[in-house]
């Protein structure tokens, strides 16, 4: 989790009607500041459903002291689904004040009433019987001073996409944070930014539109995976941020300053990037590969200055290849030759680095190796680092936020629990082949199960017993004539002991 940087951690607070986005819009705020995401209202269905208890207001009060206590610790806090006739504005004013943090309040309307009511219908909410409030029946005294305060951040999301309104939103807030700021974006931590931008191709002069309005950030500090089936469009998308593609709508921001306004030289000081072709140079050691990540800061002869030798020498100390770094790169080993090419990236002194499949056709030593190297990189060197991934475990492991692609649905982000927690990951990857098991993060076979079986006993080897039974078509359920224990040394299988795992197969095949 992200801590406020260069200015007081503060209280956003989500107010409007249901189905007006406010929630979608909310989550992206958390997303984007690394802040804390309060959805009031399914805490307070939890506690509902644990304490079997009308306690309505309760998730109020304990949202209000998990915003000052988080807020105090110096993380942003996003309150959403604010109900004014559960607490006013200025109670959650207060909240911010006293915990020494700043307050902004945003009211997100649906102006249009058709289209309002067409949303509530097509919502499927956890709420059951979604209806409009009608909003006059509280206005009383706990909603007047949410609606005449005049401070408040309105955006009205009619007619609008999820995109654009995020943007919107964004720029309002950082006018909020940065009021002098010449350079919002750099302030706030964001160092690569896009708007509204569409990639694809050019076919016969016609655009072919992969992904539409992307409103994306990638943060200093900070390793983010690009994840998704393939023809989702990651490599487009990474291509697209390094400027190799042209784009074809919107905008590539570095630091805040389009990228097609810049030269070559300046794009190549702000970004590097490591794409997935090998490298064939004969006679070139590790040494030479690497110096040719100094070239963007070097004289119109190519020259290196003892500075530029220092950053190569800690380049490669970084991904440890001092030992080899007068090896022929044809010499060195797949893995070895990925780290020589991360070398040369990192001596191109970037604050960004994108990377195209680091870890394809390496082998599973190797792949866990450079995605550690570039978590640790990222957090040690504060680079914003990208890259594109196939490795589904691992990256839900090392990466500090993901941004997951479909071709059926619009780009998602955030952290990866979340993303899990939320059934995002498993609507993208879902297949008649495999499901994506959301309690220990890995994906498992479809098997056709049409016998039944009852497993209990030691947890571990209960993992494993399950995983082979699924093979030859069993499922577990709580009761079976088939009863399998597993035990520490042995199974039991209808109280007759076996002792090997292909032993316990061959029995109930056999049986």
């Amino acid at each position: 989790m992200k801590t406020a940087k260069n200015r007081q951690a503060v209280l956003f607070i989500m107010s409007g009607l249901p189905a007006s986005g406010k929630s979608t819009l909310a989550k992206h705020i958390a997303s984007d500041y690394g802040a804390v995401h309060l959805r009031i209202d399914t805490l307070e269905q939890s506690l509902k459903d644990i304490c079997r208890l009308e306690v309505t207001g309760e998730a109020y009060r304990i949202a209000y002291r998990i915003a000052a206590d988080n807020l105090k610790r110096g993380l942003d806090v996003v309150a959403d689904c604010c109900n004014p006739l559960h607490m006013t504005r200025k109670e959650w004013e207060d909240c911010a004040r006293e915990a020494g943090g700043n307050f902004i309040h945003i009211e997100i309307s649906c102006s249009d009433e058709k289209e309002h009511r067409k949303r509530v219908e097509n919502r499927e909410s956890d709420i059951a019987g979604l209806e409009l409030p009608d909003w006059e029946a509280v206005k009383n005294r706990y909603y007047e001073d949410w609606e005449e305060a005049t401070d408040r951040i309105r955006i009205d999301t009619a007619h609008k996409d999820v995109a654009d309104s995020r943007y919107e939103l964004e720029q309002e807030i950082q006018s909020r944070l940065y009021p002098s700021a010449e350079n919002r974006y750099l302030r706030s931590g964001s160092i690569l930014t896009t708007r509204r931008l569409s990639i694809g191709y050019l076919r016969k002069g016609r655009k072919k539109k992969i992904q539409s309005g992307l409103n994306l950030s990638l943060q200093k500090g900070e390793l983010l995976c690009l994840i998704g089936p393939n023809g989702s469009g990651k490599s487009t998308l990474l291509r697209s941020l390094a400027g190799l593609q042209e784009v074809l709508e919107g905008d590539v921001l570095l630091e805040g300053r389009p990228m097609k306004e810049l030269s070559r030289s300046e794009t190549a000081r702000m970004l590097s990037v490591v794409l997935t072709e090998s490298v064939e140079i004969e006679n070139a050691c590790i040494r030479d590969i690497v110096r040719m990540g100094r070239q963007p800061h070097t004289s119109w002869w190519g020259a290196l200055s003892a500075a530029d030798e220092e950053k190569v020498k800690e380049a490669i100390a970084l991904v440890h290849l001092e030992d080899k770094a007068d090896r022929n790169i044809n010499e060195l080993s797949d893995g070895e030759r990925q780290r020589a090419m991360i070398a040369k990236a990192l001596a191109q002194d970037t604050p960004i680095v994108l990377l195209d499949e680091p870890t394809a056709h390496l082998d599973l030593s190797n792949r866990v190796e450079i995605m550690l190297l570039l978590h640790r990189l990222a957090h040690t060197t504060d680079k914003a680092i990208l890259l594109s991934t196939h490795e589904l475990d691992m990256a839900l492991q090392v990466a500090d936020r993901i941004w997951l692609m479909s071709s059926q649905t619009s780009l998602q982000e955030g952290v990866p629990e979340d993303l899990v927690l939320s059934g995002s990951f498993n609507r993208v990857f879902q297949s008649p082949n495999y499901v994506f098991n959301a309690t220990n993060g890995n994906f498992s076979m479809n098997y056709p199960l049409k016998n039944e079986v009852c497993v209990r006993g030691d947890k571990t080897r209960m993992y494993w017993t399950l995983r082979a039974l699924a093979r030859i078509g069993y499922r577990a359920v709580p009761q079976a004539a088939l009863q399998i224990e597993a035990r520490p040394d042995d199974w039991l299988l209808n109280g007759s002991p076996i002792y090997s795992m292909e032993e316990l197969l061959e029995a109930i095949l056999h049986k």
